[in-house]
């Protein structure tokens, strides 16, 4: 476990990191549990360093973290998920973090856009449907009209085109 600090924690001791593990407390020789370890790493201390080991990946991140402009470029050159780190970072803060919230009403926008061209298009499905059943409907009127001005008896167009007596009645009307 890794626990990055603000402030120093062990005032006694100059290093900015320390590893602790646990201990019996009578038998301080006897580690309990070997693959537990806890790292403490004090800022403040690691600040005040002055010839700062950028090989080393931990020193490379607490650069990073610490955002020391100082050693930075070259700790970016030697990792490169460290670059990656600091190409987020940027995305996440600053005008990096507008255009992502630019980007992101432009989708909002879009979606929205969208979703009403959808809508509409459900709307004329649905309108063109009901107007073929209608104009069906029309169509069968006419008909039935026809048939009846011809002097067809109505049981006898119901018979013939298979629509009830009742429908019929309301189209001659």
């Amino acid at each position: 476990m890794i626990n990055i600090l603000d402030y120093i924690l062990y005032k006694e001791h100059e290093e900015y990191i320390s590893k602790t593990a646990i201990v019996l407390d009578k038998h301080r020789e006897h580690e309990v549990i070997k693959d537990l370890e806890w790292y403490f790493i004090e800022l403040p201390k690691f600040e005040k360093t002055n010839n700062i080991d950028i090989n080393d990946i931990v020193n490379q991140w607490l650069v990073f973290i610490n955002n020391d402009r100082r050693y930075i470029d070259m700790a970016i050159t030697k990792n490169k998920v460290l670059k990656e780190a600091k190409v987020e970072y940027g995305y996440l803060t600053g005008e990096a973090e507008e255009r992502r919230l630019q980007d992101l009403r432009e989708r909002w926008e879009m979606d929205r856009i969208s979703e009403n061209n959808y809508c509409e298009r459900r709307g004329e499905k649905k309108g063109e449907k009901r107007g073929r059943k209608e104009g069906k409907k029309l169509g069968e009127q006419g008909i039935i009209k026809s048939l009846f001005k011809s002097n067809m008896s109505v049981e006898e167009i119901a018979q013939r085109t298979g629509i009830k007596m009742s429908e019929i009645l309301k189209m001659i009307k």
